[in-house]
């Protein structure tokens, strides 16, 4: 069995470390845009801070979505229960 220096095990960590943060950052970066205004995301350069708002997932829910150009239709919730209806519908008949 091959023992490995403390030094290498640091610089693997290190490097797992910076690999996973590479890959979950754009993640994360939607997540937190999911709860700031069409405003806020827009403005550049980007806020870090912002004051957090469920409006965007309200829109999805109630289907519509209000913004100074109008309102705008998001068909969301029916999609989502075509895709549940389809799924299902799909194991139902694979059994």
């Amino acid at each position: 069995m091959e023992h490995t220096s403390l030094l290498e095990r640091i610089l693997r960590g290190v490097a797992l470390t910076l690999v996973v943060i590479f890959f979950m950052f754009p993640i994360a970066w939607i997540f937190m845009m999911s709860f700031q205004t069409n405003e806020t995301i827009l403005r550049i350069p980007p806020q870090l801070i912002f004051e957090p708002t469920l409006a965007n997932y309200t829109a999805l829910i109630t289907g519509k979505l209000v913004t100074a150009a109008g309102t705008l239709d998001i068909a969301f919730m029916r999609n989502l229960w075509n895709s549940v209806f389809l799924s299902v519908t799909s194991v139902a008949v694979s059994l």
